[in-house]
């Protein structure tokens, strides 16, 4: 029973750290971010095509055309004229034209693979006058989350990974309540053998089925402290030395705020 729960708990985190879960500029432009990034995210067959795509985004973006994640679909058609780019992109207010060329130093902060195996990608550009701020809130970000990193979780919610942080600390607290409870039945049935009196057959098979599921409790603390452990170990040395992309760590800033009865912990995100 014990190791089937064991086993059914590891599948549950695999599965949920196997997850593909879009990021935040999937959806179109960060909003947050429009005081420290020209942006630009498209999709596209292969990374290549995604990266070109969401560079196009953001010459528009630079030139006041917004397109959420240009794909193959929205454009009428491209034309280079050496380092300049003219584009016909269909857009709610019917077909405008991006002109404009892609500044050197444009970034692809990150791509990421849509399960059905499109690639989407994030291009970023500072924006004039920008570049110093933005690498004294990552250090200072950065900074920040090291320091946390003695809290499983805290230092990725830090740096803007939710998803990692709350498994982090989920893992670290299932593995310290296990534990704990492990420990305690142990101790309970090594008292109740212990109590057992006599020698006498139904005496010693009551000591051996207490002794049985002491030894069964023994091995299911290992197994939640190991799973402790190993989330404590994990997570400091993530959180000391992951470096997420810099407009991950610029996006989100963690504030806990307890609900009601204190049940549990509500994460508000939001720019310095």
């Amino acid at each position: 029973m014990i190791y089937r729960l064991l086993s059914l708990l590891a599948v549950v985190f695999l599965a949920g750290g196997c997850g593909s879960t879009a990021p935040a500029w999937h959806g179109g432009f960060l909003d947050s971010l429009d005081d420290y990034y020209d942006q630009g995210t498209g999709g596209g067959a292969t990374k290549s095509a995604a990266d070109k795509n969401a560079k196009i985004a953001l010459v528009g973006y630079r030139e006041g055309i917004q397109v959420d994640n240009i794909t193959e679909d929205k454009l009428k058609s491209v034309t280079e004229n050496g380092n300049e780019l003219v584009v016909e992109v269909f857009t709610s207010k019917g077909v405008e034209t991006i002109t404009g060329t892609v500044p050197p130093g444009t970034f692809i902060a990150q791509s990421w693979q849509h399960p059905s195996g499109t690639w989407w990608s994030y291009a970023t550009f500072p924006k004039s006058g920008q570049e110093r701020r933005i690498e004294e809130m990552r250090d200072r970000r950065l900074g920040s989350a090291r320091l946390r990193s003695i809290i499983p979780g805290w230092a990725q919610l830090t740096k803007g990974e939710r998803q990692k942080g709350m498994r982090l600390l989920a893992a670290e607290g299932l593995g310290l309540v296990g534990l704990a409870t492990f420990v305690i039945l142990q101790a309970d049935y090594e008292d109740r053998r212990d109590r057992v009196r006599g020698d006498g057959p139904n005496a010693r098979d009551d000591r051996q089925y207490y002794d049985d599921w002491a030894n069964r409790f023994y091995w299911g603390s290992v197994a939640f402290g190991t799973l402790a452990g190993a989330t404590y170990i994990y997570s400091l040395v993530d959180g000391i030395t992951h470096i997420p992309p810099t407009y991950q760590l610029l996006l989100s800033k963690t504030h806990v705020q307890p609900m009601p009865a204190g049940l549990a912990l509500a994460f508000r995100y939001e720019l310095d």
